[in-house]
C-alpha cells in the first residue's frame, strides 16, 4: 500500500506541476492577445494619420503646380 501511495503522491505532484504550466502558458496568451490588440489598435491609428499625410502631401502638390502654373503664363 505504501508504493501505491507514493504513486498517487507523484501523480498528484505530476498534476499540480502540469496545471501550473498550464496556467502559465494560458496567462502568457492572454498577455500575447492584449499586446495584440493594441498592436492592431496603434498601427490602425499610424495608417489613418498616413493618409491625411497623404492628402495634405497632394494639396500642397497641386497648389504648387498652380503656382507654378500661374507664374509660367505671366512671362
Amino acid at each position: 500500500m505504501d508504493s501505491e501511495a507514493g504513486l498517487r503522491a507523484m501523480m498528484d505532484l505530476v498534476r499540480a506541476s502540469l496545471t501550473a504550466r498550464l496556467d502559465a502558458q494560458d496567462n502568457l496568451l492572454r498577455a500575447l492577445a492584449v499586446t495584440q490588440s493594441d498592436h492592431t489598435r496603434r498601427l490602425t491609428r499610424l495608417e489613418g494619420g498616413q493618409r491625411d499625410l497623404q492628402g495634405a502631401v497632394a494639396r500642397v502638390e497641386v497648389g504648387l503646380q498652380t503656382i507654378i502654373t500661374l507664374l509660367s503664363n505671366d512671362h
